[in-house]
């Protein structure tokens, strides 16, 4: 088990080393032509449709949270937040 669990953590490193590669070298001619930027508004684009969709479910989460904590009756509103180790 010990092994497994070495290689499992020298796998993560590798993986977590390799998070923010180098950016590649890129032809800005080509770059800036009409396809690649309206594939990168497109992109653009759908990132903030979903940051409003997790906005408005974070909201709607809240809420219900709220109701939930105020049904407990517990006096403590970050009591249940997430990272709140205390609860």
């Amino acid at each position: 088990m010990e092994q497994i669990a070495d290689q499992l953590s020298a796998f993560s490193a590798d993986m977590a080393a390799q998070r923010d590669p180098p950016m590649g070298r890129h032809d800005m001619r080509i770059m800036m032509s009409a396809a690649p930027v309206a594939a990168f508004a497109k992109y653009v684009q759908s990132e903030e449709e979903l940051l409003a969709l997790l906005q408005e479910s974070v909201a709607q989460n809240r809420r219900v949270l709220g109701g939930m904590q105020q049904a407990s009756g517990d006096a403590d509103p970050m009591r249940w937040s997430c990272g709140n180790r205390h609860g």
